[in-house]
């Protein structure tokens, strides 16, 4: 079962009894890039996030994900980026890139999140 954005539930043992309160994280899928050459990502939960920015990351050598472009997403939360477009912005050699959606566009209820990773070579 997944939870609602800002679930209460409720424990009672005896004479005691706690709560607390659940936020979700919206879901990311940047899955591989297409025939055609283009990675197709989107935004999945319960709200739209059309219109709000996420940032193409890199994996960097020294273990840390850095932020390589600012994007806005559609009407249908989602969003298409040439492999070529992703390669311009990159050094040369294999890297790995993912999806992020900071805390100030995902909004009251949720967290912060990001894709999996996809592999991507610049020769």
């Amino acid at each position: 079962m997944t939870p609602q954005i800002s679930t209460t539930y409720q424990a009672q043992w005896k004479a005691t009894e706690s709560s607390v309160i659940v936020q979700v994280a919206p879901m990311i899928k940047l899955p591989a890039p297409t025939r055609s050459g283009y990675f197709h990502f989107y935004v999945t939960a319960a709200t739209s996030f059309a219109g709000h920015f996420v940032y193409l990351q890199r994996f960097t050598l020294l273990r840390t994900w850095v932020n390589i472009s600012r994007l806005m997403l559609g009407s249908k939360s989602g969003r298409l980026i040439s492999i070529r477009y992703v390669r311009s912005l990159i050094p040369r050699g294999r890297w790995s890139v993912r999806v992020f959606i900071p805390q100030d566009q995902v909004g009251t209820g949720y967290l912060e999140t990001f894709s999996g990773s996809q592999p991507v070579v610049r020769r």
